[in-house]
């Protein structure tokens, strides 16, 4: 859950009354803006640096491979929105070459399918941050979304990519620790 705003008792009240008022009445699309700037002020939600997805690739001893994603959404979307994470081949996307788990503008990565891209690459032979960077590098050009996937292969290597300035990740395999925020900067040790 984002921990960059207090959410209340009558959040979801007040969302419920003020879609049934304003939102469902609304006769022009310019009557939404308001009511999605209302919104906005009473949650007192900012909407840059608010990130909560969070995402997970995994293979068990057995070469099992699952992946999953969980997100709060982005600020001021609109009531009812689905967003990317609960789309199979958007937020994330396992079979038996791979698993990959994705962040970011879920309109763009709902169009590209950039979980199932990521593991048609590894399928054409690509390593894994190879596939991971080719599809949001295609996500970015197709949509200009931006975004980032993290994967694992079905033989235990891991990847990860992101056409954002920043996203954070971790791996934990039996020989090691990492983690990183930037492309590049991989430590090794606790979290």
């Amino acid at each position: 859950m984002n921990r960059s705003f207090a959410i209340s008792e009558n959040t979801y009240d007040a969302h419920l009354e003020l879609y049934m008022n304003k939102v469902l009445h609304s006769k022009e699309m310019s009557d939404l803006r308001p009511a999605f700037e209302e919104i906005l002020k009473k949650q007192k939600l900012k909407t840059e640096n608010v990130h909560d997805t969070v995402g997970a690739v995994a293979m068990d001893t057995r070469g099992n491979i699952a992946c999953a994603t969980s997100t709060g959404g982005i600020p001021g979307k609109m009531l009812g929105r689905v967003g990317d994470s609960p789309l199979v081949g958007g937020g994330g996307y396992a079979n038996k070459v791979g698993g990959s788990s994705s962040t970011g503008h879920g309109e763009s990565l709902m169009k590209t399918l950039v979980t199932k891209e990521a593991l048609q690459y590894l399928e054409e032979g690509l390593e894994v941050n190879i596939a991971a960077q080719k599809a949001v590098d295609k996500c970015l050009e197709l949509t200009n979304g931006r975004g980032g996937v993290i994967m694992i292969d079905n033989k235990g290597n891991i990847g990860y990519a992101h056409t954002t300035s920043s996203m954070a990740w971790a791996s934990i395999t039996a020989d090691s620790k990492r983690f990183g925020l930037r492309l590049g900067d991989a430590k090794d040790g606790d979290f």
